[in-house]
């Protein structure tokens, strides 16, 4: 903890842009969204399976869409970046309250996901990434604190919200992303330097990135591509049909909200002990034991009877969640260098977005086949046991040579 407040006392303004940026993404994250989503499937006479497709299409358009916009972090300066992407997430949230079709629905979904869960942790992540090198893990591990207050909190506001009507609390959202958002997120962000002059910041020659087009040529990225959708599409699909997961066990929705507060606080504590143990050992000897955390939580959610389980079951997987995020984020730099780090990222980002956008309508339908959450669960520890086994296999590969990658 003495490194961490450190780095905060050193770099206030740098760390709190990360912090803030990764809290307020939490109006476009699944765990938020998903707690209105009884709501919006009577509003728009949608099954379980029809508003995980269309969730799932509003998703894999963010995500397409992440894959070029994301290139602006690379260019732009961290506070028009920032302010780009609070006014993409305040026009979503301003939609959805005044939506009454469903095409307005997946175009308010879809701005929502860009913004939020694409674009505000594509930038807080990237930017500290760059900026940092000796104290990269502890940089990015403090931002990803942000996720984890939003995962604390924002369940719980959203139940609050749905005694005010979910309409009006969503126009509200906009209001505070606008008035309140939006001037603090562009002054944390002068703070940085334009993305040109931080490359040499970060301690990596200018010619020692690769770029985007020579990381999809790397056999070890393509190996490690189960791994990294694993936390998406197994989050995504447990947090969007929470709501069935509860039906099915007996327990109440407000009692399950309340365990994501475990979630968040094992969060915490998976991005410090992984922030610091990423700038001791490396990203790549910390990344194949990670998703272990996750199988565990999976096995555990599956079979548990009591909600004390669910709480155990979240803590599991909001540590190797975080332990994990906070570890692929240090990887990039660390494998590819920082010269094309917003452009890469983005790529990783947006495939993980992919990731995500598959379990909503994946998991819906197959609930609307008749297969409980529990057979589920397990098919998903079996995923994410293959991930972490694909990991060890490629963070052991050699990296190609500079003359191969041209």
């Amino acid at each position: 903890m003495h490194a961490y407040l450190n780095l905060l006392l050193k770099h206030p303004r740098e760390i709190g842009f990360g912090l803030f940026l990764t809290f307020v993404a939490s109006f476009g994250q699944t765990y938020f969204i998903a707690v209105f989503g009884a709501e919006l499937r009577a509003a728009f006479g949608l099954t379980s399976g029809g508003f995980g497709s269309v969730y799932s299409a509003a998703t894999l358009a963010s995500a397409l869409t992440l894959v070029q916009l994301g290139r602006v972090v690379d260019r732009w300066s961290a506070g028009r970046c920032a302010l780009l992407a609070i006014a993409g997430l305040a026009a979503g949230t301003l939609l959805l309250a005044l939506s009454h079709h469903v095409v307005l629905l997946g175009l308010a979904l879809y701005l929502l996901r860009l913004s939020g869960q694409g674009m505000m942790v594509h930038i807080a992540l990237t930017t500290l990434a760059r900026r940092f090198s000796v104290e990269r893990g502890r940089a990015v591990g403090a931002a990803t604190l942000g996720v984890a207050a939003g995962e604390m909190l924002f369940p719980l506001l959203g139940v609050a919200v749905l005694e005010l009507g979910w309409r009006t609390g969503w126009a509200l959202s906009a209001l505070v992303l606008l008035l309140a958002a939006a001037p603090l997120a562009l002054w944390l962000g002068r703070s940085f330097a334009a993305p040109q002059a931080a490359r040499g910041e970060a301690g990596e020659a200018a010619d020692a990135g690769w770029s985007r087009a020579q990381v999809l040529r790397d056999g070890r990225f393509w190996l490690m591509l189960p791994g990294l959708l694993a936390p998406a599409i197994i989050i995504t699909g447990v947090f969007f049909h929470q709501v069935v997961l509860v039906s099915e066990k007996g327990w109440s929705l407000a009692t399950f909200a309340s365990s994501f507060s475990f979630y968040a606080l094992a969060a915490v504590g998976g991005s410090l002990v992984a922030g610091a143990m990423v700038d001791r050992l490396g990203a790549t000897r910390m990344l194949p034991l990670l998703p272990l955390f996750q199988v565990a939580a999976l096995v555990l959610l599956a079979f548990a009877s009591s909600p004390v389980l669910a709480f155990v079951s979240m803590a599991l997987m909001g540590g190797g969640n975080s332990a994990q995020s906070t570890t692929v984020n240090a990887l990039w730099p660390e494998l590819y260098g920082t010269r094309h780090l917003g452009a890469i990222r983005a790529m990783a980002g947006a495939l993980m977005v992919f990731g995500s956008a598959l379990s909503p309508a994946s998991f819906g339908l197959v609930l609307d086949a008749g297969l409980g959450m529990s057979s589920l669960l397990l098919g998903s520890a079996v995923f994410g046991l293959a991930g972490a086994g694909l990991f060890l296999v490629a963070l052991r590969r050699p990296p190609l040579a500079a003359a191969q990658r041209r």
